[in-house]
C-alpha cells in the first residue's frame, strides 16, 4: 500500500499543521460527487478510527479509510501553486476518465468495490432522518456540548452558541453504527457535521470561513452583525 507526497505538498502540510496545531496527519478520502463519480477529500485526521489505514511518507501520517483505499493506492498528491490559486494536485493511477471541470473522477474496477463498502442499511438512514425532520439546526459531533471529545466539535459549538440559543446535538461517540452512517449519508468522511434544515453545511473549518464572511448568519436566518 502506497500514496505518496512531493516535496511541495509534503511542505505545504506542514506547515500548515504546524501554524494551527492540528491533528495528527492529513486525512485522504472521496465522496461521491460530480458529473462523473467521486471527488477527493483532504481533511486534517485527528485520531484514527478502527476501520483506518496509516500510511506515512516524506515524515508525514497519511490516514485513509479502508474502503477508501481501493480507489486510492498509488496515488500520488502534489501542491502548485498557478497564479492566484492554490491546490493540491492527484495523480491517481487508479482513474480511468475525468470530468471536464476537472473536480471529478471514474474508475472502472473499484467502483463496486467501493460502493458496497460505503453503502448505508435504511434502518441506519432512517434513523437518520428522522433526527434531520425533527431538528432544524443539527450537529453531530464527539461528546456533548458540555464535554466535546475533540476540538474541532468544541470550535464548532462554540460559534453555535454565539449565534443561536437553541440547537440540537448527537454524540456519534455513543453510536459506532451511526457514526460512520453519518459519513456516509453526508458523503464526508469527518466529525462535526452541521446540518440546517435537512441539509449537510459541512464540518468545523466550513462552519469557521462561513461564520467570518457572514454566511452562516443567512444559512441559520440571522441577521448579520452590521460592520463598523
Amino acid at each position: 500500500m502506497s500514496i505518496t507526497l512531493t516535496a511541495s505538498a509534503a511542505r505545504q502540510i506542514t506547515t500548515y499543521m504546524t501554524e494551527h496545531r492540528a491533528g495528527i496527519g492529513l486525512r485522504l478520502g472521496v465522496k461521491r460527487t460530480g458529473c462523473s463519480g467521486f471527488a477527493y477529500v483532504v481533511d486534517v485526521a485527528d485520531h484514527l478510527a478502527q476501520d483506518d489505514v496509516l500510511l506515512e511518507n516524506r515524515g508525514i501520517k497519511i490516514v485513509v479509510n479502508l474502503e477508501h483505499l481501493p480507489l486510492l493506492e498509488g496515488t500520488e498528491i502534489d501542491f502548485v501553486r498557478q497564479g492566484l490559486s492554490d491546490s493540491f494536485r492527484f495523480r491517481n493511477p487508479n482513474v480511468s476518465g475525468e470530468c471536464g471541470c476537472g473536480e471529478s473522477f471514474s474508475v472502472d474496477a473499484h467502483v463496486a468495490r467501493l460502493g458496497n463498502g460505503m453503502a448505508l442499511d435504511e434502518v441506519t438512514r432512517e434513523s437518520i432522518e428522522a433526527l434531520l425532520n425533527a431538528h432544524s439546526v443539527l450537529l453531530f459531533m464527539k461528546g456533548t456540548p458540555a464535554r466535546p471529545q475533540c476540538g474541532f466539535s468544541a470550535a464548532t459549538v462554540n460559534i453555535l452558541d454565539m449565534l443561536v440559543s437553541e440547537y440540537e446535538t448527537v454524540d456519534v461517540l455513543a453510536d459506532a453504527t451511526l457514526r460512520e452512517g453519518i459519513k456516509t449519508y453526508g458523503q464526508w468522511p469527518t466529525i462535526p457535521q452541521l446540518y440546517v434544515n435537512g441539509e449537510l453545511i459541512g464540518g468545523c473549518d466550513v462552519i469557521t470561513e462561513l461564520f467570518e464572511s457572514g454566511e452562516l448568519f443567512d444559512l441559520l436566518g440571522l441577521k448579520p452583525p452590521a460592520h463598523t
